[in-house]
């Protein structure tokens, strides 16, 4: 299963994604059940700062990344709900890919990690 990675920009600041963050960590059973539906098998979150922007670094193990986006957007499940309306605040236009190494679990030394989930 290779990595993937995008950099987002954000309109939040950040305490709201430390609620995010607490949040989701907060019902990490659920968070995991998520990700067995999507056929994720892990995902990590990282917190990053560049002058004045906030942005998210998101990392994801999976198959198909499709396949779990579509999974996810029709959820019901509360951590998904939740992590929808916490979409609100993604610069949606300023998304990048990252080019990581596919297979190895990427670092990001700089970042703060605020969530990493295995199922």
């Amino acid at each position: 299963m290779p990595y993937s990675a995008k950099k987002i920009p954000v309109t939040c600041g950040i305490d709201t994604i430390n609620e995010w963050a607490t949040f989701m960590s907060e019902r990490i059973e659920e968070v995991r059940h998520s990700l067995m539906q999507e056929g994720v098998e892990h995902e990590q979150w990282y917190l990053g700062v560049e002058g004045s922007n906030i942005f998210l670094l998101g990392v994801i193990k999976t198959n198909d990344l499709q396949h779990a986006q579509d999974v996810a957007r029709k959820s019901k499940l509360e951590v998904d709900k939740y992590h929808q309306k916490f979409k609100r605040f993604w610069k949606r236009d300023e998304i990048r890919d990252l080019s990581i190494q596919g297979a190895s679990e990427p670092h990001f030394p700089d970042l703060k990690l605020i969530l990493d989930v295995r199922q």
